[in-house]
């Protein structure tokens, strides 16, 4: 555990001292004499040094006297250093002044109606009118010195993010919210891969947090996705799940041209990979012509049979589908239309000019490359 705030036993003999967590502390003395917690602190302990042995609760408070957090009751061990467990851990969102007060049964007058309630020495001292004296610090004749301390883990330093949409369409702006930052953010990265136009949003000052937007890069589907935020010369880091807007799967796809479909909706492309791809229906075959199975296709592989296999014919004519394929493995990604003709129960797929655009000759040369 890291040492967070308070007194040592060391800052005893030393009252006037205006670090009062020592010299190793990110704690200062706050300007109503309270311990300063650093935001992102998790404060599990409250330390206590002590010549007596005493029943005892350790509570934190903030200082308007609001209860944050609390130890058990237990009997202090009389001497040296012990650290009394709190029932929460406790982590601030913003740096936060606290006194550290005991339920006992012989220090000081009580405050809040509470009569067993009592700041410590060295943490803040009481008015007559029930309210803290947080300047005095010296011990009285009944009580003697002792020490209080704030034990836990201090937050890693520089920016980070404690809030990131998780992605469910690459074409959808998203957003993220960072803290700890001195300067906007340079870039951002998904997977590796960069995303695009970071926007400032808003910012919260009470938080301490910025809020940004981005377009996210497409890339497959990963439910524990790497966010890397560039930022003050360093990198902030999360994990969100990704899911692109391709929402089809083809697992497998033929090694030759002979066993591609004519009359399949990928004929006669492999899309350059050997590796599973995705896929998704753009627009919709005209339902007063041809419907189509499309789970069907997607459940049997089919982007490369016959389409006529998951396709009900209604009437004769033409519908036009918009398709998109994505191969994880490249990273290119494809739109193309096929035309889907109805002719008294038949169905057949017409139209190749993605094919002769992206490839020369585009019943020979893919092929070639791809399976001789």
């Amino acid at each position: 555990m890291t040492f967070i705030a308070g007194w040592l036993p060391s800052d005893l003999n030393n009252p006037s001292n205006d670090n009062i967590a020592g010299p190793d502390s990110v704690a200062i003395k706050g300007p109503t004499g309270g311990f300063l917690v650093p935001a992102g602190a998790t404060v599990s302990n409250i330390g206590f040094h002590s010549k007596n042995a005493v029943p005892a609760k350790f509570s934190i408070y903030a200082i308007d006297f609001t209860l944050l957090a609390e130890t058990g009751g237990a009997t202090t061990g009389g001497a040296g250093d012990e650290l009394f467990p709190l029932l929460t851990d406790w982590t601030p969102q913003v740096d936060t002044y606290v006194y550290v007060a005991a339920l006992t049964s012989s220090y000081l007058t009580g405050i809040g109606g509470d009569a067993n309630l009592r700041f410590m020495p060295y943490a803040s001292r009481v008015y007559e009118d029930g309210f803290p004296n947080p300047f005095v610090q010296a011990g009285t004749a009944n009580t003697p010195k002792q020490a209080l301390w704030l034990d836990g883990t201090l937050a890693a330093s520089g920016p980070s993010i404690p809030e990131a949409d998780d992605i469910t369409d690459e074409s959808q702006p998203v957003t993220f919210t960072l803290s700890g930052n001195e300067n906007a953010p340079t870039g951002i990265t998904i997977n590796g891969e960069v995303g695009s136009n970071l926007i400032f949003v808003s910012e919260n000052t009470g938080a301490g947090t910025e809020t940004y937007s981005y377009e996210p890069p497409l890339i497959a589907d990963d439910d524990t996705t790497d966010l890397v935020v560039s930022v003050d010369g360093a990198t902030a880091a999360t994990v969100i799940a990704y899911t692109n807007s391709y929402d089809r799967d083809q697992l497998t796809h033929p090694a030759t041209e002979a066993e591609y479909s004519e009359n399949s909706l990928s004929y006669p492309n492999a899309y350059a990979t050997t590796q599973p791809y995705e896929w998704k229906v753009v627009t919709d075959a005209n339902a007063s012509v041809v419907t189509i199975n499309w789970n069907a296709l997607e459940a049997d592989d089919g982007f490369h049979k016959d389409v006529a296999s998951y396709a009900t014919p209604v009437a004769n004519g033409s519908t036009t589908v918009t398709l998109g394929v994505f191969v994880p493995e490249t990273g290119q990604a494809y739109q193309f239309d096929r035309t889907i003709t109805v002719s008294d129960g038949s169905v057949v797929v017409t139209g190749e000019g993605l094919w002769c655009e992206l490839f020369r000759d585009p019943t020979e040369e893919l092929f070639t490359e791809l399976f001789r």
